[in-house]
């Protein structure tokens, strides 16, 4: 747990140039390193609250008032990946408030591959699972946008992979972080922003393109990226 903890400097920094905000002041980046987090180890955690037959757990929260994590006999480099997850939604949530749950999962999904000691096997997985949702038709862009359509249970929908929900998120962040650049996601992507019944419509502002355009510009971009386009 030390030499997880350790690396909480180079996470913040990696999460911040994931967003476009690095280097940063020596202030900005004391006041990034004074966010709270609560960390929880096996003792903490009961093996009541574990599902059945259960031998390893992560999990994880971050919001502006800091990140909490509870693990279990989890690997290291898994660890790490949560740590780094919930650290860049503690960083969106202080530059840019809370987004609805397709854009915050899409920010931290995003960091988490770029910056994992496997980033290039987790980079591959998003466009798959938007090709199978939105690009197949079994769900439209529309529904993922709305709070309870992303909460919905995905893998039962269709065939869809499990964690397609954050996975969809990431290849929406992978097409603005790539296609459009971070200042795009925190100018328009602010506080006015948190309801989630606006999202779909600030895309298509965002994008200048009709929503149904919009998600096959995304599907087009990452084909691109697997081609080498």
């Amino acid at each position: 747990m030390g030499a997880v903890v350790a690396g909480a400097d180079a996470r913040y920094l990696g999460v911040l140039a994931v967003l476009g905000r690095g280097p940063v002041s020596p202030r900005e980046r004391e006041g990034l390193l004074k966010v709270p987090s609560w960390l929880f180890a096996p003792a903490a955690i009961a093996d009541a609250d574990l599902p059945t037959g259960s031998t390893r757990f992560a999990t994880g929260a971050g919001v502006p008032a800091g990140a909490v994590f509870a693990q279990r006999g989890s690997r290291r480099t898994a660890l790490v990946d949560l740590l780094t997850h919930e650290t860049a939604h503690v960083v969106w949530g202080l530059r840019a408030g809370q987004a609805p749950s397709l854009l915050d999962e899409a920010i931290a999904v995003s960091a988490e591959a770029r910056l994992s000691a496997r980033s290039r096997a987790k980079l591959r997985q998003p466009g798959t699972a938007w090709e199978r949702s939105i690009g197949a038709g079994a769900r439209p862009l529309r529904e993922w946008c709305r709070n309870d359509g992303f909460w919905r249970d995905q893998p039962r929908d269709r065939g869809l992979p499990p964690a397609a929900a954050y996975r969809i998120g990431g290849t929406l962040a992978g097409y603005l972080l790539g296609a459009h650049g971070a200042a795009v996601l925190e100018a328009r992507f602010r506080h006015p922003h948190s309801r989630d019944e606006h999202l779909a419509a600030t895309l298509e502002e965002t994008l200048g393109l009709p929503r149904r355009r919009a998600a096959g510009a995304v599907g087009a971009w990452w084909r691109g990226r697997a081609t080498g386009a």
